[in-house]
């Protein structure tokens, strides 16, 4: 867990999030997880300096991607930075619980795409840095396809804390609409082929683009 962590490490974890937190009242959540997120920030577990300087004056594009991908340590959110805040999240306590079904390969069907390409980056030795590849080079896909709507639920949370309090509204080119929806735009242009290819429910495309003539 102390290793380097991506955005997507957060797939092993959001993927088993017991179906009673995702029932639960949202304010009643965002409250709960409020100190987590704002942790996060301040721990540097976001980078949000170093995000800021990436998303000046850029345009949405793949790389924003992975620059969100190398800049958010999901390692540091749960352990090593924010640990008693995690502790107060229900959504921070499940993952950090349940990420051993997926490293002991014992499998719970919450998100049987997301969940069996998982699993598939599990070796019979484990290797962190190598699992974390994997996920992010062959299961990405499968937490913004609308198969595993945790997943994408979960790293939009986090994903909105660095727009804010990153600016980066104030920042990218050519766009004018909220943070989440500047995710979606991200997501559609790192995962185009991808999503031109599969049959589940896409990213939303509720974003408003400034054209210059």
């Amino acid at each position: 867990m102390t290793a380097t962590s991506t955005l997507l490490f957060i797939l092993v974890t959001a993927v088993l999030l017991p179906t009673q937190l995702v029932a639960q009242d949202e304010e009643s959540v965002n409250s709960k997880c409020r100190e987590l997120l704002s942790c996060a920030v301040k721990k540097e577990c976001i980078k949000t300096q170093w995000l800021g300087q990436r998303f000046q004056d850029a345009e949405v594009s793949t790389r924003l991607y992975d620059d969100l991908d190398s800049a958010i340590n999901y390692g540091c959110i749960f352990t090593t930075g924010c640990a008693d805040a995690c502790s107060k999240c229900p959504l921070c306590t499940a993952s950090r619980k349940q990420i051993v079904a997926i490293l002991t390969k014992e499998p719970t069907d919450e998100c049987p795409i997301l969940e069996t390409c998982a699993l598939s980056c599990v070796g019979e030795e484990l290797n962190i840095t190598n699992v974390n590849f994997c996920l992010r080079e062959k299961c990405a896909i499968h937490c913004f396809d609308g198969s595993c709507p945790r997943c994408k639920a979960f790293t939009t949370r986090v994903f909105n804390q660095a727009c804010a309090s990153a600016q980066f509204r104030k920042r990218v080119k050519n766009f004018d609409g909220r943070c989440h929806e500047m995710f979606d735009a991200i997501l559609a242009k790192k995962f185009a082929n991808e999503f031109s290819r599969t049959t589940t429910q896409r990213p939303s495309k509720r974003r408003r683009l400034h054209h210059h003539h």
